[in-house]
């Protein structure tokens, strides 16, 4: 009859490297509309290194923005939300998959400040006297 001990490590030895899995995330960096984007996953900034990279099954990804297999998350968001989204990533010479949880929040396009307006505005301005001015002549 086997000893619980024997058991015990029999499992420990045998099970352990194929079923032990690490979760790691974090809120991604801010994104804004229709500004590029790039994001390096396999940073040490993530807790993630080098390795195989993919979505989780049924995950998706900010509309315009695309994951690499190195790791890589780029684009230029198209629409503002929040997404949260999971990655599977196989680390190299490792086979043991670590599960890491993110979120990308991304920004409406930023609207002219004030300003922007009046010196629109002031410009428009000067344009309809100038064209005014040169038809009577």
């Amino acid at each position: 009859m086997p000893s619980i001990f024997g058991l015990l490590l029999s499992l420990l030895i045998f099970a352990l490297p194929f079923t032990a899995k690490g979760q790691v995330g974090t809120d991604l960096t801010v994104g804004t509309v229709g500004i590029p984007y790039d994001v390096n996953l396999a940073s040490a900034t993530y807790g993630l290194g080098p390795g195989f990279f993919m979505l989780i099954p049924g995950d998706t990804l900010p509309p315009s923005l695309t994951l690499s297999t190195a790791g890589e998350i780029e684009g230029t968001p198209t629409m503002a939300g929040y997404y949260p989204f999971g990655i599977q990533e196989m680390p190299t010479g490792n086979v043991n998959t670590v599960d890491a949880f993110f979120d990308i929040q991304v920004l409406p396009a930023a609207a002219p400040e004030p300003s922007t307006w009046a010196l629109l505005l002031g410009g428009l301005g000067m344009l309809a006297f100038w064209r005014m001015r040169t038809r009577r002549a």
